[in-house]
């Protein structure tokens, strides 16, 4: 309790103010004899002697103790603090904690949930096609409590999977918009300090529609960027928005002259799919050393359409049979 300088104070004060009463107490029977009331001058003294007793205190210890401690504040308030275990933290009065390792000149891709959880998608196949392992997470009291179980042990819903210099960003919740503009400045922050190569964020874009061929569009934080992924094959966004975590990350790196790119792979947007994480997959290989056959996930998609087809038929036939008996009602 009396690790704090105000209550230090506090009590420091409390008691020069008895002592400042036993003092004013002696000096009022000396000076004014027995004619004062004890009761009226014991009071008059001992707030006296509490006011000037806590002022020197203040003056002489608890005033530089309180300098001290803003000194520090502002020392530490934009830092990050690797610890002997090499996780960060930020002391910024932010709502999020971040806690990464100390990896110099990373790649990180981004794959939160968002239209066809195309990046989710994506993300959780590199975790685990890549071996990679979990390194970080994301800690904030605005996220719900609980644990992810995951081949047996928990894990938290915000995570980072990492492999040489490769950091992965995965979520399995949805993150309000507020706090995807914390995570995304505080992530940010780290990467600047850490000399980050590039930031790749993974997603989806809604089209409503089926194509034989579903292209992947994208846009960079620099007009460079941008030529870069036209030569790739990727159609540029001209004009829209990107929401979310790949907005914002865009956005808080261009403002710090970092790397950064969206890559969107056109969906239908009703349903998970797996083949435009895989068509956003192909283009990230380009983009980055990551080396991973996205085979898997195509098979996956085949199971999926195969199995929209057949609900989509079951539908049909089920359509055509109500039909036929409306029919024989009315005809």
């Amino acid at each position: 309790m009396l690790q704090d300088p105000g209550t230090r104070w506090l009590v420091s004060w409390t008691l020069a103010g008895v002592l400042g009463w036993f003092v004013g107490t002696l000096l009022a029977f000396h000076l004014l004899g027995s004619g004062v009331k004890l009761s009226v001058g014991w009071l008059v003294v001992f707030m006296v002697g509490w006011v000037l007793g806590g002022f020197i205190w203040y003056e002489l210890r608890i005033k530089e103790e309180m300098k001290g401690a803003r000194r520090r504040g502002r020392k530490f308030n934009n830092l990050w603090k690797l610890n002997s275990s090499g996780g960060g933290t930020v002391e910024n009065g932010s709502p999020v904690r971040i806690v990464l390792p100390e990896i110099r000149n990373p790649i990180l891709i981004e794959g939160y949930p968002g239209i066809g959880l195309v990046g989710h998608i994506a993300a959780n196949f590199l975790a685990k096609e890549l071996e990679m392992e979990m390194i970080g997470y994301v800690e904030s009291p605005f996220i719900p409590p609980m644990a992810l179980i995951l081949n047996g042990k928990p894990n938290p819903p915000l995570r980072f999977y990492g492999k040489d210099n490769i950091i992965l960003a995965v979520a399995d919740i949805y993150v309000p918009p507020t706090l995807v503009s914390e995570i995304a400045r505080e992530l940010v922050r780290y990467l600047k300090d850490m000399g980050a190569d590039k930031i790749v964020s993974l997603g989806g874009i809604g089209i409503g529609l089926f194509k034989e061929k579903m292209d992947v569009w994208g846009v960079g934080a620099k007009e460079e960027l941008n030529r870069e992924l036209e030569n790739l094959g990727v159609k540029i966004l001209q004009y829209g928005s990107i929401m979310g975590m790949s907005g914002k990350l865009l956005w808080e790196a261009s403002k710090e002259k970092l790397d950064a790119y969206v890559l969107l792979g056109e969906t239908f947007g009703d349903r998970p799919d797996p083949r435009a994480a895989a068509n956003v997959i192909e283009v990230l290989k380009k983009l980055t050393p990551i080396e991973v056959s996205t085979e898997p996930l195509l098979k996956e998609a085949e199971m999926i359409e195969a199995q929209l087809r057949k609900m989509h038929e079951q539908m049909e036939q089920a359509r055509r049979k109500t039909e036929k008996q409306y029919e024989s009602i009315y005809l």
